[in-house]
């Protein structure tokens, strides 16, 4: 089961990962007006869960991959961008 766990831990942390890529790449697209902005922030929000829920769903389904390290990967990796994005200035 170690490997199992942790491709299962991997993968959890890489779907959070790719989720917020997507929605950085789709708010910071180009400079725009205030309504605009707001609904890419509404899309890439609505893609970055999109992504999350479709990434458990294949991990819990098709791959049956322990639920408990998959929580602990979702877990950590937003812990680490908590982390990280709590002291950024930019």
């Amino acid at each position: 089961m170690g490997a199992r766990a942790a491709a299962a831990a991997m993968v959890a942390a890489g779907l959070v990962t790719a989720g917020t890529a997507l929605l950085s790449v789709n708010l910071f697209a180009a400079p725009s007006g205030a309504a605009v902005v707001l609904g890419r922030l509404l899309l890439g929000m609505a893609v970055r869960w999109a992504v999350l829920i479709g990434g458990l769903v294949v991990m819990l389904g098709p791959l049956r991959l322990p639920p408990l390290p998959i929580i602990a990967g979702l877990v950590t990796a937003y812990a680490a961008q908590v982390w990280i994005s709590r002291d950024f200035k930019g």
